[in-house]
C-alpha cells in the first residue's frame, strides 16, 4: 500500500493491505520485523522515531495515528473536521504525506497545509485561490470526482496535490488545470507553469517527493518520451 525510510536506522518500512501487516527490512534488503496492524490506512511516513498512518476511510474520531514499533504504544492525531467526514473516500492516488524540510499533510480537497511539529500536526500554511476559492457550499450527493469537474468548469482552485516546501520556495499542484504553481517566499509572488522544456524534453508531470533537496522532479510518461 505504501513505503515510507527509517533513516536513523536505515530500514524500509511498508505497510500491506492483504493482510494488515507493517513489514521492516535493512538497506540491503534483510528482513528485520513484521508486525499486525489493526486497520487499513491509506498512507504512512516515519518520523521522529513513530510511525504514522492514515485511516484509509477515516471513520474514526480522528484521521492519524502515531504508532511505535517498539512498545506498540498506539496515539491519535489530528481531530477530523466536517470537511474530513465529507471526503473520507476522495481515494486520490497522490500521496497525503510528503517529508521535504519538515513533514506536511496535504489533503487534496483542502486548502490548509499541516505541518507536523513536536509530535503534532498543526495548520502551517493556507492557499488562497482568492476570487477562483472553491465554494464552501457542499452537496451530499456529489463526491470528490463532481467536484473536480465543478472547479475545471469555473476554474476554481481544487484538488492540490504534491506540496512540496523549498528552502526560498513552495511548490504543488492543483487539478483543476493540472498547473503547477511556484510560490518565492522572497518576492511574495506565485507563477502558475503549465511546463518548461530542458534539451528538447518537456517537464509537465510534477512529483512531489521525499527528500530535503533543491530539485523539481518530473514522472515522464512512456508513451511521450518514446515519441520524443
Amino acid at each position: 500500500q505504501d513505503f515510507t525510510i527509517d533513516e536513523k536506522n536505515e530500514h524500509i518500512i511498508l505497510y500491506s493491505h492483504c493482510p494488515y501487516k507493517v513489514l521492516s527490512y535493512n538497506f540491503n534488503g534483510e528482513f528485520v520485523m513484521a508486525k499486525k496492524m489493526d486497520d487499513l490506512y491509506r498512507n504512512i511516513s516515519f518520523i521522529e522515531g513513530k510511525l504514522l498512518l492514515l485511516d484509509a476511510y477515516m471513520d474514526s474520531e480522528y484521521m492519524i495515528h502515531s504508532y511505535d514499533l517498539k512498545t506498540n504504544k498506539k496515539e491519535n492525531k489530528l481531530r477530523k473536521n466536517y470537511m474530513d467526514s465529507y471526503f473520507k473516500t476522495s481515494g486520490s492516488t497522490n500521496s497525503y504525506f510528503i517529508k521535504d524540510r519538515k513533514l506536511h499533510l496535504n489533503l487534496p480537497y483542502s486548502d490548509t497545509i499541516h505541518e507536523y511539529n513536536k509530535q503534532e500536526f498543526e495548520p502551517k500554511y493556507v492557499i488562497d485561490f482568492g476570487k477562483n476559492k472553491m465554494s464552501n457550499v457542499f452537496e451530499k450527493e456529489k463526491n470528490f470526482g463532481d467536484y473536480l469537474k465543478l472547479a475545471k468548469e469555473k476554474n476554481f482552485g481544487f484538488g492540490i496535490t504534491g506540496f512540496r516546501e523549498y528552502k526560498d520556495y513552495i511548490v504543488f499542484m492543483y487539478h483543476t488545470r493540472r498547473r503547477m504553481v511556484v510560490y518565492s517566499k522572497k518576492s511574495k509572488q506565485s507563477k502558475i507553469i503549465r511546463h518548461f522544456k530542458k534539451d528538447e524534453i518537456y517537464f509537465s508531470n510534477y512529483f512531489g517527493h521525499d527528500g530535503d533537496d533543491n530539485k523539481l522532479i518530473s514522472i515522464y510518461p512512456v508513451i511521450q518520451f518514446k515519441k520524443q
